[in-house]
């Protein structure tokens, strides 16, 4: 009886152990598809931050994770974001504001000899 009680502590230690690596793999996938979209460059480090039981949409008892990240749009300047799991799903993605410096916000018109700022609107940054 006592060993069957260990081999169930160990197969509990390992479902978590699993089920933490697969959260971890999908908050960096989401992280990473993120800065691609973008167009900022992610820093390969996930760090995890927090871990506590709640409720899903759903309803659902499930276990919240929170990791956080970093990444640069160009130079030494890291900005920060964060990514929030249920289970092993992507339940939010932040990104800290960080300045856009893409050829389309800031261009000079040669013929015009004035500088051209695109629409707010249309070209938001996707997260």
């Amino acid at each position: 009886m006592n060993n069957i009680a260990i081999l169930l502590v160990f197969a509990a230690l390992g479902l978590a152990w699993w089920s933490t690596l697969g959260a971890r793999n999908g908050a960096r996938n989401a992280a990473r598809r993120a800065c691609q979209r973008a167009g900022v460059s992610f820093i390969d480090e996930l760090a995890f931050k927090k871990l506590r039981l709640g409720r899903d949409r759903r309803g659902m008892l499930c276990v919240k994770r929170d990791y956080a990240f970093e990444f640069y749009v160009r130079g030494n300047i890291r900005y920060a974001g964060k990514v929030e799991m249920w289970a092993r799903r992507v339940a939010s993605l932040e990104m800290e504001p960080y300045p856009d410096f893409s050829p389309q916000m800031s261009q000079r018109s040669e013929d015009q000899g004035v500088d051209r700022v695109a629409d707010p609107v249309s070209d938001q940054r996707p997260i």
